[in-house]
């Protein structure tokens, strides 16, 4: 794994075990996590599908609210929840 994958990756609360849900990720995002071997699913969310870690990229507020309850219920108890938008 990348030196700066692996910093990321434990600011994140990531390991390569944990099943890690993007929504609204960029390419290149994804294509980080997966070059390091993480498995990384866009796969649209169902009421059996839990997940150790949720991302959500966003870049406003009603972006925020529409996806919150989703991603919510997607997260496993005890799951990393992070939601990312972009700096002004």
């Amino acid at each position: 794994m990348l030196e700066a994958t692996a910093a990321l990756a434990k600011k994140v609360r990531l390991t390569p075990e944990t099943r890690l849900l993007a929504l609204n990720a960029p390419e290149d995002y994804l294509a980080t996590w997966r070059a390091a071997g993480f498995v990384v699913s866009l796969a649209p969310i169902s009421e059996s599908d839990t997940y150790g870690a949720v991302h959500i990229f966003v870049r406003d507020q009603a972006e925020a609210q529409a996806a919150l309850t989703s991603a919510m219920a997607a997260l496993q108890p005890g799951g990393v929840f992070w939601m990312m938008w972009p700096k002004k």
